[in-house]
Order: structure tokens, then sequence, then C-alpha cells
């Protein structure tokens, strides 16, 4: 073996190995950023919900309700009744603001991606509302919220979707989300919504220091509903979001950073000393 081809050898493996320290230390990944847990909701009206997982470089604020609904009981869920009946329409629940919201501002010095949002939903009889659309808003719905659709998914294509999950009746079974699409009855526990994607909305991806994001879940019936049909969030698996945040660039996680690019750039300029050496 001469020593031009062992130097290559040596070369490649160094890149290779201090690449690998740099990913494993200062490359971020996935996990919940944001959780709203109801398991622990007594059965009471509650009227706001604090976060229970908030992740650093996040501030984030309580789940709530539009004024356009009431606040009613239900252990482990955030159950509201007063959905509009004979008005009931997309439209109207946005002028009339029957919704469930939740969001965050960025820290200072943070950024954050968001990747996935899941939450179970449960309805108590046949004609509550069925019909829902997730919207976010970067300026507090000062003006018109921005609609999530998934393009190619099945459920929500289009950005409007429906659920027709509930808690009445007896002998219903659910399997494969079938409660997004059928009467399926008998689900008092409620049901886990299809995961929701959200890596293909740019507005929600590289989130930068002071911004803030609010989410609403807008619910209507098809207009034979009664204001004592009940929507609620969980039970137990309120919103919950999935995504990568990075807190304030000081500290331990920087200092591992730039230790990992010091020793990088270190591999690379010994590698192309030797490189040089043996050219000569």
């Amino acid at each position: 073996m001469s020593l031009r081809t062992m130097t290559l050898r040596l070369f490649a493996i160094a890149t290779l190995t201090a690449s690998a320290v740099t990913v494993g230390a200062c490359g971020a990944k996935a996990a919940v950023v944001l959780d709203y847990d109801l398991s622990n909701l007594p059965n009471a009206v509650v009227t706001t919900v604090a976060p229970t997982t908030v992740a650093p470089g996040l501030v984030a604020t309580d789940l709530s309700r539009g004024v356009g609904i009431n606040a009613t009981n239900l252990t482990s869920g955030f159950s509201s009744n007063n959905w509009a009946t004979t008005t009931a329409s997309r439209q109207n629940a946005i002028d009339t603001n029957q919704y469930f919201q939740f969001g965050f501002t960025v820290a200072p010095g943070g950024i954050v991606s968001l990747q996935q949002l899941d939450v179970s939903l449960r309805r108590s009889a046949i004609a509550a509302p069925m019909n829902y659309e997730w919207q976010y808003s970067l300026d507090g719905f000062a003006t018109g919220g921005s609609t999530i659709s998934v393009a190619g998914s099945p459920y929500y294509a289009s950005g409007a979707f429906t659920y027709l999950g509930r808690s009445s009746g007896d002998g219903g079974v659910a399997d494969n989300f079938n409660y997004m699409t059928a009467s399926v009855s008998d689900q008092n526990a409620g049901n886990p919504m299809p995961p929701l994607d959200l890596t293909g909305i740019t507005d929600l991806q590289n989130i930068t220091a002071g911004s803030t994001v609010d989410f609403r879940l807008y619910a209507w019936g098809d207009g034979n509903g009664a204001s004592t049909n009940t929507v609620a969030l969980g039970r137990n698996l309120g919103p919950q979001i999935t995504g990568v945040a990075v807190p304030e660039p000081s500290g331990l996680a920087l200092a591992g950073c730039g230790i990992c690019l010091a020793v990088t750039a270190a591999y690379r300029r010994r590698s192309k000393r030797t490189a040089e050496a043996v050219a000569a």
C-alpha cells in the first residue's frame, strides 16, 4: 500500500467521523413541542387549560374557546355546547367565533419548525357538529386565518373534514378511522383524528423569535342540531404538536455545536496539509 493511498483513506475516515459527531451533538430531532394533556380534567366546567408540555424556546397560551360557544363539563375532556343549529355553516362558525384555540410565541433567540398536529375529538350525539376545519394565523386572527390542508390526504385535502363518531347509541366499533366518514356510535372515550401533517406549510417552518402562531378548530353542523349537543377535545388527548424547537443559542448546546464545528474544521485543515505534503 502506498503512502498516498494510506493518506487518502485516513482523510476519508477522519472527515466521516467529524461529520457524525456534528450531527449527533447539534442535529435537532423531532419531539413534542406543545401538548395539552386533558386526562386530569374534572367533571366540571373548565374555561381554559394550561399547556402541560412546552418546549424550551416557546411561550404557550392556554387552550380556550371562542365566545360563540359555551363551556360544559366532561371528565378528561374540554367540552362545549351551544354550537349553531339552524344557521350552521363554515362561514357562520367563523363569523360567530365558534372554535377551540391555542398557540405559542417563539422566545428571543429561539426558532421552531412544526411537523404534526394530533388531537382526539368527541361528539355527544348524531346531530352534534360534524364538520371541522383547522386554521392558523400569524397575526392573532386580526385578518382571516389560513386553512390547513394536506394535498393527497384522504381526510384533509380540502381543509374542511368530517368526524361522525358519537358517544350516543350502542354497538359501534372504531376501526381504521371509519368514524371520519361513517356514523359510528358508542364512542364515549372520543376518537383520535388522523395525524395532520404540517411539514408542507412554509409559514410553520423555521418560525423565528418574536413570531406568534395561533391555531383554531372551527366546527359546524348540518342545521339539524340542538344547542345541548356537545363537541369536545379529548378525552385525554388534547392538541399536541410535534416539531423541532431550538431555544436561545447560548450555553451548553451552543458550546457543543461550536466544539463539533471546530473539530470538523481541524480535520479539514490537517487533511489539506497532509495532501499538500504528499503531493510535494
